[in-house]
């Protein structure tokens, strides 16, 4: 079987259907001939259905996006060397540490605090974690990615040069990142720390098929509030009122 047979089984459901699939994969550095590949899905491994199945509530934010060179940097030039660290927050479970690569992976910082995100989303970050999946929403596009590192408190929105680079920013390498327009959906609880670079473009090309719809509260298959009874004791309190 072709790698990227296997690196894009479980992209569209979890229904178990086989469905066609038009994925082009060029932007992960798999580059299947014709560039893009005509594929038939398998359904999402049980793990990781299972952790979907897990995952609270989609958060969404809105702000523009800085550039994050962290991680090793590969020989790519770094234009702005007084603010690249060679690591990141999160690790490949690899045994040695290594960091996530900014230039390779589209992944997204998070801000530490006691609030994080307050003052750009729908609710503090604080169940965000990293390893969390995030669909970002630039420039008429949505891009898969995954919460890499820590970033400032207060400070939000700032993304790697891969997601940059996906987004449509030709600057991003000149450290010049989209002032505004970005909106951020994550997905908490949603995170499985990747054994190495392969495995995770692996898990980020199945999270793409992830919809606001399809985990937490908002789970079609979940009873909505209105639909759910309510309290005795509540209805009493109303009757006496």
């Amino acid at each position: 079987m072709h790698l990227w047979n296997v690196v894009a089984a479980g992209l569209l459901t979890w229904s178990g259907r086989a469905e066609a699939l038009t994925v082009d994969l060029t932007g992960f550095g798999i580059r299947p001939e014709p560039r893009t590949a005509s594929l038939v899905a398998a359904p999402v491994d049980k793990g990781l259905k299972e952790l979907f199945d897990k995952a609270g509530s989609p958060i969404s934010c809105s702000a523009g996006m800085a550039v994050d060179t962290d991680g090793p940097a590969d020989g790519n030039p770094i234009p702005d060397p007084d603010t690249h660290q060679d690591v990141t927050a999160a690790t490949y479970d690899d045994g040695a540490g290594t960091s996530i690569s900014a230039f390779r992976i589209p992944y997204v910082v998070k801000p530490q605090g006691s609030s994080p995100g307050k003052k750009h989303c729908a609710k503090p970050l604080n169940a965000v974690r990293l390893w969390d999946l995030v669909r970002v929403k630039c420039a008429g596009k949505s891009v898969m990615a995954v919460v890499a590192d820590l970033g400032p408190v207060g400070k939000f929105g700032e993304g790697s040069v891969a997601l940059h680079d996906a987004c449509g920013n030709t600057r991003a390498r000149e450290n010049v990142g989209i002032g505004s327009g970005i909106t951020y959906i994550f997905f908490p609880g949603t995170g499985v720390r990747a054994r190495n670079e392969a495995h995770l473009k692996e898990i980020i090309l199945r999270g793409a098929d992830l919809d606001e719809s399809m985990i937490g509260p908002n789970r079609p298959d979940r009873p909505r509030a209105e639909d759910r009874p309510r309290s005795r004791r509540r209805d009493h309190r109303r009757r006496r009122r």
